[in-house]
């Protein structure tokens, strides 16, 4: 048995930072639908009460997925810090939109 570890944080209006093991994702959605972009590509699930529909846009499946070396590895931690980057200044940028709409 493996070793594994999986963490995520809300961070509000139906926005997740997802932690684990292969790496930094994030995701947003509402109850019964989400994308997500990770080390995984990008996902779409849909589904509740225990089912599920889960479709890889871009990326890897799980199984299959070959080793990076050390440079596909880097430029992969660069593409999620910049993915990072653009919710983060979505987030802003919505918040300063609800602000002004409530003053």
């Amino acid at each position: 048995m493996g070793f594994s570890f999986r963490r995520s944080v809300k961070l509000g209006g139906g926005l997740r930072l997802n932690l684990s093991k292969r790496g930094v994702g994030v995701s947003g959605g509402v109850k019964g639908a989400r994308v997500s972009v990770g080390p995984r590509g990008t996902q779409v699930r849909v589904g509740r009460k225990g089912f599920e529909y889960r479709k890889t846009i871009n990326g890897h499946s799980s199984r299959g997925r070959a080793k990076a070396g050390l440079i596909g590895e880097f430029f992969g931690l660069v593409g999620i810090l910049v993915k990072l980057l653009v919710l983060l200044i979505i987030i802003v940028v919505v918040l300063v939109i609800v602000v002004n709409m409530l003053a």
